[in-house]
């Protein structure tokens, strides 16, 4: 809500009309609706069926018992986002945005087990 404000303010700085801004932001989140929940969906699907498997293969000699995870801080720091993301969420009572930002977790989680050396 506030970045809407925000972005109908700016709108009316630049010189739009408060309809063409709903107009265009009604159209702008139908668009994204429309894109986002077929991303998700084949997303989940490509790794339900997905015949390839991907072997990670040793590429030198590791320093410490758990130096990959240096190389994963981005990913570690985006996963730590989203589930600070879908607290705020819980605690707004947004339950529809917090399943579909689990959706997404649950798909970057299943992507640390490919990533993640086996013993």
């Amino acid at each position: 809500m506030p970045l809407t404000i925000v972005l109908w303010l700016i709108s009316n700085d630049i010189g739009y009309r408060t309809w063409d801004f709903l107009v265009n932001a009604a159209k702008s989140t139908l668009l994204t609706a429309l894109m986002s929940f077929p991303m998700l969906i084949y997303s989940i699907e490509s790794l339900i069926i997905d015949e390839w498997e991907w072997v990670p293969t040793p590429k030198g000699y590791l320093i410490h018992k758990y130096s990959f995870l240096r190389d994963l801080i981005h990913e570690l720091s985006i996963i730590l986002m989203l589930i600070t993301v879908m607290i705020v969420l819980i605690l707004n009572n947004q339950l529809l945005t917090m399943f579909y930002i689990a959706s997404i977790l649950i798909i970057l989680l299943y992507g640390f087990r490919l990533v993640i050396p086996r013993r």
